[in-house]
């Protein structure tokens, strides 16, 4: 049996958001984020409404009881569809590069140890991650397109 998903307030109030304090709300979307201790907390936090929304996928696809597929699959479908369709769309050039990013964050977070001991500085190492998913991303599409027979 799956367990039914909270409501949007209650997954909200689970990540420490005040849906009734729209201040702390963006504070605790675009600042507070980035000092979670750990990349898997960072994502939880992370723009909470695409979040609801990602997590009840998660859920459809079975993610209490297949965690680490579940959220690779989320996170690509985060990118793909979120990120590099509308830019495809809206350039008419192929673009996956931010697709090639979520698979990596998706990895991180997927095979992140929860024991593990909290980063020193926790802001830095979220933003380089993201960093990180970024150049991996960039790098692969610029290897792909560079490769790509000419039309």
């Amino acid at each position: 049996m799956v367990a039914q998903p909270p409501s949007f307030d209650g997954f909200l109030r689970q990540r420490g958001y005040d849906p009734a304090n729209s201040v702390a709300f963006l504070r605790r979307m675009f600042v507070d984020c980035w000092s979670q201790p750990s990349f898997r907390a960072f994502w939880r936090v992370w723009n909470p409404v695409y979040g609801y929304a990602l997590f009840r996928l998660y859920l459809a696809l079975g993610g209490q009881q297949r965690p680490r597929l579940a959220s690779l699959v989320v996170f690509v479908a985060c990118g793909a569809l979120l990120h590099d369709l509308p830019m495809a769309l809206a350039t008419g050039q192929p673009f996956f590069s931010t697709t090639v990013a979520f698979l990596v964050y998706g990895a991180m977070v997927a095979w992140e140890r929860p024991g593990n001991q909290p980063p020193r500085h926790p802001a830095a190492n979220n933003v380089a991650r993201i960093v990180l998913g970024l150049a991996v991303g960039a790098a692969v599409q610029s290897l792909v397109l560079f490769s790509w027979p000419a039309p």
